[in-house]
Formats: C-alpha cells, sequence, structure tokens
C-alpha cells in the first residue's frame, strides 16, 4: 500500500479492467463505482500483482494478494468451498483474488500469446511472487471461463 501512488496509473487501469471482466463480461453482482470495480477489500491495504509494459503505461492483467491471517474472500464468501478442518489461516497462506487479464491488450501486443497462454503466465508470476516472498501457500478460486 506503501507504494500505490508509485503506480497509480497502472492500479486505475486494473481496477478499469477488473469492473470490464467482472461485472461487464461475466455478470458478477460487484461493487461498480463509475468506471471502476472495487470492493471493501480493496481498502484493507492489499498487494496487487500487475502485468505491464516497462513504463507502466499498459496493463496486460492483475490481481489482489492479501495474507489470510485478516478478513478474505475465502472466509467470508467462499468458506464452504473447502472443507471444515482445513486450516487455511496463517501468514505464510494468502489468498489471490480478482485476477484478470485483459485480452485485447495481450493480443495487440504479444500475438503469440492466447487467453490461456496469458492467464497461465500470471499464474507462473504468482508462484514466482508468492515464493520470494515467503508465502508457502496460495489459495483461489477460478471461474471457469477464466
Amino acid at each position: 500500500a506503501h507504494e500505490y501512488q508509485k503506480y497509480a496509473a497502472v492500479l486505475d487501469q486494473m481496477f478499469r479492467l477488473r469492473k470490464k471482466v467482472f461485472a461487464d463480461t461475466l455478470g458478477w453482482d460487484v461493487p461498480v463505482i463509475g468506471p471502476y470495480e472495487r470492493d471493501s477489500y480493496d481498502s484493507l491495504a492489499p498487494a496487487y500483482l500487475v502485468w505491464c509494459n516497462d513504463s507502466r503505461t499498459r496493463l496486460y492483467g492483475g490481481m489482489r494478494l492479501m495474507p489470510t491471517t485478516g478478513p478474505t474472500l475465502l472466509y467470508d464468501v467462499f468458506r464452504e468451498t473447502f472443507p471444515d478442518a482445513a486450516n487455511l489461516i496463517a501468514p505464510g497462506i494468502w489468498e489471490g483474488t480478482r485476477m484478470c487479464i485483459d485480452e485485447e491488450a495481450i493480443a495487440e501486443d504479444f500475438s503469440n500469446v492466447d487467453a490461456s497462454r496469458a492467464f497461465s503466465m500470471m499464474l507462473l508470476a504468482l508462484c514466482e511472487c508468492a515464493l520470494d516472498h515467503g508465502i508457502h501457500t496460495m489459495i483461489s478460486n477460478y471461474e471457469p471461463y477464466l
């Protein structure tokens, strides 16, 4: 959160992309404020993993990362998707939510990367990021579309 201002332009694009993907395309009932999709978890100072060009002027994808030691979608909304016996709260366990890619931007700039490969690349980046920051377990729920 201490670097949000440094990446304000790319975060602006990410919240716009989230609206486009989750509200407009998938039709999820998510909070939309103007051109942005933002929910209460975005006010909890999460980390964001973004895929953008070197100048940070073009976004290709992004996702929100939060430790499971605080409020999470996993427990607040998707608790029924994992066994009661599972203890998924620990500093080294984080959740990833709102993962999305900009298929149009990717097609324009990476003609050899289809949506499936782009999504896989984001997952690989997520794994690398997690390992680099001491996160041993990532938890996410994904729509079949994604």
